[in-house]
């Protein structure tokens, strides 16, 4: 059986047909897995007071370095924490979520709209993508996720 062809594994790309990504297309997964980096690596950090249930954001500081405990009246003000020793300091999950989500669905709907071969569903499905990214990246920078504000 030396005349015999044998079939070659499928590699993961055909398996999913995902076909090649042109160069437009590496530039934009690139560019949205470099803002993810940067979301991950400076998280938005807030202050929450277990006591009254109140919330405070802080804005956005490195993961290893969490915002200090001194801006705990100025952030909290005009309203002042009974026991500020009890508020605890932790990454904003949901904003941090909502922005990631926004990332992603907005790189993913452009690689779509990029592509060389595009049809009317593909064109549909990308400007989806857009407008719920927008909404999560308006959710997740304006505050509306937080009932406590």
């Amino acid at each position: 059986m030396l005349g015999a062809r044998t079939s070659r594994p499928h590699s993961a790309r055909s398996a999913l047909k995902l076909g090649a990504t042109n160069f437009v297309q590496r530039k934009v997964l690139l560019i949205g897995s470099a803002l993810l980096a940067l979301m991950l690596l400076f998280p938005p950090w807030e202050y929450f007071d277990g006591d009254s249930c109140m919330r405070a954001r802080d804005g956005y500081h490195f993961v290893l370095s969490p915002p200090p405990r001194e801006n705990i009246k100025t952030v909290f003000a005009p309203y002042q924490p009974r026991f500020p020793a009890v508020v605890r300091i932790e990454v904003d999950r949901v904003r941090l979520l909502a922005q990631c989500l926004a990332i992603i669905l907005a790189c993913c709907g452009l690689a779509i709209a990029l592509r060389t071969k595009r049809s009317v569903l593909k064109v549909v499905f990308s400007a989806g993508l857009f407008a719920i990214s927008a909404i999560a990246f308006i959710l997740g920078f304006s505050g509306v996720l937080k009932e406590d504000e």
